[in-house]
């Protein structure tokens, strides 16, 4: 049986995407590390984004830009000697020491997991979110109406890729407001 064989032509469209990118902890001792000079990921939309801006300045009679070349920024980290793969976290309210995250994606009517990838903790989550969002599409032809995704990615920037991909996008947020005082104290 084909693994898209539940995802049929009426289930491809109109449904909610969840996504969400736990923490997994990297099989690693968080003491035994080597510090290291790593390029930082880039994120995918610098050409998409100077594209825009060019677009914007030629209607008011402005020069094109120069073109820069964009580097990747290099940055001393620790390196697990046993899990490389995994990336030292430190991050307020979370445990330090070497992690990964597992992005994935929940079709919502089906309920099944449509994309899963792990990419190492220091990748944020807007990094591999909307080429995971055109993987999901081009394998299942899933197209969703909306996406829903966690707190940390910055929708704004996206917004005009969840319009090319016909999605509605919605952050879910999680303030924790202070708690009140008892009224028994």
């Amino acid at each position: 049986m084909p693994r898209t064989s539940s995802i049929t032509s009426s289930n491809r469209r109109s449904a909610t995407g969840w996504s969400t990118a736990p923490h997994l902890k990297a099989n690693a001792n968080k003491g035994k590390y080597d510090l290291a000079m790593v390029e930082k990921p880039r994120a995918d939309y610098w050409a998409d984004l100077d594209a825009a801006i060019e677009a914007e300045r030629k209607p008011h009679g402005q020069k094109p830009l120069k073109d820069k070349e964009r580097r990747p920024e290099v940055k001393k980290t620790k390196v697990s000697r046993s899990d490389p793969d995994g990336d030292y976290m430190v991050r307020d309210g979370k445990p330090k020491g070497f992690f990964s995250l597992d992005h994935r994606t929940v079709h919502g009517k089906l309920a099944i997991i449509t994309d899963a990838h792990v990419t190492p903790a220091n990748v944020h989550d807007s990094i591999a979110y909307l080429s995971r969002l055109d993987r999901q599409q081009t394998h299942f032809g899933f197209r969703p109406g909306t996406v829903q995704a966690s707190t940390l990615l910055p929708l704004s920037r996206h917004s005009g890729e969840m319009s090319r991909v016909s999605a509605f996008a919605i952050t879910c947020f999680s303030s924790r407001a202070p708690r009140r005082p008892s009224p028994r104290a």
